[in-house]
């Protein structure tokens, strides 16, 4: 299995290397997920400011 995940990363790394474009562009899809991870985190922390101490205390 991990043979075929270094050939997978060999020929993605070899494109790269080739096409400056391609490279931009990995790079930009890249940045842009990141950024969608970082709003998503930020969305689902707002919502927990609800809890506090007191929705910790045993009933």
């Amino acid at each position: 299995m991990w043979v075929h995940v270094g050939y997978t990363l060999l020929g993605v790394g070899l494109l790269m290397r080739q096409s400056l474009l391609l490279f931009s562009i990995v790079k930009l899809l890249g940045a842009l997920y990141l950024i969608y991870l970082g709003v998503q985190m930020l969305r689902a922390s707002s919502g927990d400011r609800s809890l506090g101490k007191e929705s910790l205390k045993p009933s």
